[in-house]
Order: structure tokens, then sequence, then C-alpha cells
């Protein structure tokens, strides 16, 4: 795609996608932040874009969203473990924070909690016991602690907060149910200008997506950025 290879060649010879692009940091893990800002402004986004962020985690620090609200736009933060909460509300004041373990409707429990496993490494605390053990094997650390959090689906976190407005960038970073996540949403009522997916070197969801109108636009092994055909469109021209 035209687009795409001319955001990769300004980025193989250090140039600056735009004005005042190169003075700006990324926080993501493999600058998907930048990759997103730099096409949803030549798309004709808004300067204040609306996001959503499921497994937030550290609120300034491998975050696809915190460069948005640096520059003036706001969302809503999901994540489970609560030691994250205080710098939510330290340093991102403007979005909303709801503490729950995102899960497909499927893996809810009846009592509406579900145990979560934090991990000793972070980046592996999760819902699927089995994420936790391929940890282990990698060396990367077992479980730390075992705490029961609200259950939520992303459907009622969408009616929660977006029904009726735009979401410019769903952001989803759920230990090994992303898939099972993404094939939740109500794409009749909520269509994300952008998707990015951790997919850690998979495929993804990108058939699925496809069948509701997005495109893979980069991936950088850690995520894969999905794209709305009709956002690129605008892009291109």
């Amino acid at each position: 795609m035209a687009i795409a290879h001319r955001l990769a060649s300004l980025e193989e010879r250090g140039e600056p996608a735009g004005p005042g692009e190169a003075a700006r940091p990324s926080y993501a893990q493999c600058g998907e932040d930048r990759i997103v800002a730099y096409l949803l402004r030549i798309a004709g986004a808004p300067q204040a874009i609306r996001y959503l962020d499921i497994g937030a985690a550290i609120p300034d620090g491998d975050n696809n969203t915190f460069l948005f609200y640096r520059d003036g736009g706001s969302g809503v933060l999901v994540e489970a473990e609560p030691a994250y909460l205080p710098a939510y509300a330290a340093l991102r004041p403007r979005d909303a924070v709801e503490a729950v373990a995102v899960v497909p409707a499927a893996r809810r429990p009846p009592g509406g909690t579900v145990e979560v496993l934090l991990a000793e490494n972070p980046g592996w605390t999760s819902v699927l016991p089995e994420r936790i053990e391929e940890a282990a094997r990698l060396g990367k650390g077992g479980l730390r602690e075992r705490i029961t959090v609200p259950a939520a689906t992303i459907g009622e976190i969408l009616d929660r907060h977006f029904a009726g407005q735009e979401l410019h960038l769903l952001s989803l970073d759920v230990e090994g149910i992303d898939e099972e996540v993404v094939r939740e949403i109500d794409f009749a009522r909520y269509r994300p200008w952008v998707i990015v997916i951790e997919t850690m070197g998979a495929p993804g969801p990108e058939a699925f997506l496809a069948g509701h109108g997005y495109a893979l636009y980069a991936d950088t092994h850690v995520n894969r950025i999905f794209v709305r055909r009709d956002v690129l469109e605008r892009a291109a021209h």
C-alpha cells in the first residue's frame, strides 16, 4: 500500500513524517503510537482523538495511547491490576478508568468476577493459567499473586463510554485472549478508525477484521495495526 510505504520510507531515513513530528517521542513498545498518529493526522482525524486502551498497564511507557493524551486526546483506560490506578490518577486525570478484566462473554463466571493471575513479569499477567506456565518455561518468572476483580465484556465497555461517539483508536493487550475479545465487537455499532492488537508475530484476527472492512496496515512483531479501509482511502488523498 502506497501510504504505508511512504511512512516506512520516512522512518527509515530518519525524516519527520510531518511538521512537528521530529520533536515528538514514542511511548509505545515499537513506535506504534507514532505510526498511528501519522496515519490519523493525514486521514483528517481531530487533534483530540478518542481512544480505548484495554490492558493499559503503565500509563506513560510501553503504552499505545499516552502520546495522544499528551496531544490533548482522552479516552478510557482498562486495567485489572490495581497497582496501576494511582499512576492513572496522577498522570492521566482526563481519562476515565475501568478497573476490570475484559474477557469474552463465554469466559465470564456467573458471579461477575474473574481470577486474574499476576505474573512476576507484568507483561505476562493473564486470566489464562497456561500463559503463566509459558512465562515460567521461558524463564520470565512465574505466578506472583492471584486476585479477583470485576469482569466486563468489550461490548459493555463500549456501551458505557462510546455509545453514539467516535472511537479513533482501540488498543488491545489482554494476553492470550485478544482475538476472542475482538470477535465480540459489534461492528454495526462501533467502528474504530484504527485497531492495535498485540499479536507477538502471529497473524491475529486478520481474516475476521478484513470481513468487517479493515486492512492490515503495519506489523511491528509485537503489535499488528489494522485500519478501516475508508480511513486509508482518505489518508491516501
